[in-house]
């Protein structure tokens, strides 16, 4: 339902899961799922240290639905692998591994095996 790059915010969603979702390169199926996750994500409560943009409100809103975090290593670091997220109402989101989506050294040398630059 949602496919998307790794981010690094919220700060606290990532201490939690070790993985976060980044809305700069996300694809949302539109169904039933992702109509209460939008529902989610303009309902979820901020936390005042954290400022309100659009990757804490989709990662918020997803912890709203109580995602949990599968596949076979979803730490957030440089290799970063795919991760797989289930929500209660069985909304899927996969976060794509950061050789398939190049975030912070996209140049024509390193181009080989990426899909998307973001």
């Amino acid at each position: 339902d949602i496919v998307g790059s790794r981010g690094a915010l919220p700060k606290l969603l990532l201490k939690k899961w070790n993985v976060t979702i980044c809305i700069g390169a996300v694809f949302i199926r539109s169904n039933k799922r992702t109509e209460q996750f939008w529902e989610a994500m303009t309902k979820s409560q901020l936390r005042r240290t954290e400022y309100a943009n659009d990757q804490i409100r989709l990662n918020y809103g997803l912890d709203m639905l109580n995602v949990r975090w599968s596949g076979r290593d979803y730490i957030h670091d440089e290799n970063g692998s795919e991760a797989l997220g289930r929500c209660y109402n069985g909304l899927s989101v996969t976060v794509l591994p950061y050789g398939v989506i190049c975030r912070y050294n996209c140049s024509p040398q390193h181009r080989n095996g990426y899909y998307i630059w973001h």
